[in-house]
């Protein structure tokens, strides 16, 4: 697995995980296949060699996928830093794509959040388009307090456009800043 490499300087301000309760379901149903060769653990001892490798095989695919599941859940992560977004996400155990958008290229964040599941769980999807041609450069869905993620990405812009203007330094942005720009 690769790992996100930051830039000298460079400071994390927040990460970003997406909600478990879209996953939930395929955890429960993993759980209940890791059980079922236990329920069938003594059927299955009758068979001898063949049934050991029967439940043998079964309880290591049901591991394998949960495990699947975990790293693909846990792995799938947005990074704010003070100098650009990256999106990780993991899309298999041994795959991952990564996406980076520089701050100063964001045009906007929109916040959606429809069907059933997002309105009960408080859920929202996250896109962030920039001046490029593409539709949406990062979309993450099932976000928990995306309202709080969008406002934080906006300070950050606010900050980088306050600071920039007449300067060609890089701007350092720590999370006091941010605060400071949330109280104004």
């Amino acid at each position: 697995m690769t790992t996100v490499e930051l830039k000298p300087q460079e400071q994390v301000l927040a990460v970003v995980r997406k909600s478990i309760c879209r996953e939930l379901p395929r955890f429960v149903f993993a759980v209940i296949f890791i059980l079922v060769p236990f329920f069938f653990f003594f059927p299955l001892m009758r068979l001898g060699g063949f049934g050991f490798v029967i439940f043998i095989i079964i309880l290591a695919f049901a591991i394998l996928y949960l495990s699947r599941l975990w790293v693909m859940w846990f792995y799938s992560i947005l990074i704010i830093t003070d100098e650009r977004v990256i999106d990780s996400e993991q899309q298999g155990l041994f795959q991952r794509e990564i996406t980076e958008i520089d701050i100063q290229d964001i045009d906007d964040v929109e916040l959606e959040r429809k069907g059933l599941l997002q309105k009960l769980c408080k859920l929202s999807s996250v896109y962030i388009r920039t001046h490029k041609d593409h539709s949406y450069d990062i979309k993450l869905s099932d976000l928990v307090k995306a309202e709080k993620f969008e406002s934080l990405l906006e300070a950050v812009q606010d900050i980088h456009a306050k600071a920039s203007v007449g300067t060609k330094h890089k701007v350092r942005i720590t999370k006091q800043d941010i605060e400071k720009q949330d109280g104004s």
